[in-house]
């Protein structure tokens, strides 16, 4: 069965969402699928402008606990590094979250 995985970034600053965006979109979400993520989406709610969603799809449990178990640390600490080039790092909070995918 396919799973998600999503990851909430709750930013104190609206100022950093924008160029975290731009990150997402040129590199990390590439970098994810290159790990074995079988799709990754930014999601910007409305009305929330300082919270970010990325939602990855994996098409198996499996596939999800190999990039755990593999990259998934070293792209959390690109992402960490990223953030804090940017200035924002402690000034972000993130919530992950996975389960089934029912509709792929």
């Amino acid at each position: 069965m396919a799973v998600f995985y999503e990851v909430v970034c709750r930013f104190d600053d609206e100022a950093h969402v924008a160029p975290f965006v731009a990150w997402l979109e040129g590199r990390h979400v590439g970098d994810v699928v290159s790990a074995g993520a079988k799709r990754g989406e930014i999601l910007l709610p409305l009305g929330e402008p300082r919270e970010v969603r990325v939602l990855y799809t994996y098409p198996s449990d499996e596939a999800f606990s190999a990039y755990e178990a593999g990259p998934a640390s070293s792209l959390r600490a690109e992402s960490l590094a990223f953030l804090r080039a940017l200035g924002a790092e402690g000034k972000v909070t993130f919530t992950r979250s996975r389960g089934a995918l029912l509709v792929p």
